[in-house]
């Protein structure tokens, strides 16, 4: 299997966006821990900031399959039958 240029940019370009998103979580899941804030009762807030985090993983694990299997295509050697 054989990438495009375009195609290769684009997913690095997601997992770029991903990391920043997935920064931008970790930075209010730590706000949410910090105890001089008040948290709803029921810690809403932190579940769901940690299901974005889970969420996140996902993408990433996802996209970071997609690249190897890429990678692997594009740096084979081709087999000689004799």
């Amino acid at each position: 299997m054989i990438i495009d240029d375009q195609s290769f940019i684009d997913m690095a370009v997601h997992l770029r966006h991903a990391s920043e998103d997935l920064l931008t979580a970790a930075q209010r899941l730590s706000r949410l821990c910090d105890p001089k804030l008040p948290l709803a009762g029921d810690r809403t807030e932190l579940v769901n900031a940690l299901d974005s985090l889970v969420a996140m993983n996902r993408e990433f694990v996802a996209v970071e399959h997609v690249i190897r299997v890429v990678w692997d295509a594009n740096h084979t050697e081709p087999q000689v039958s004799h």
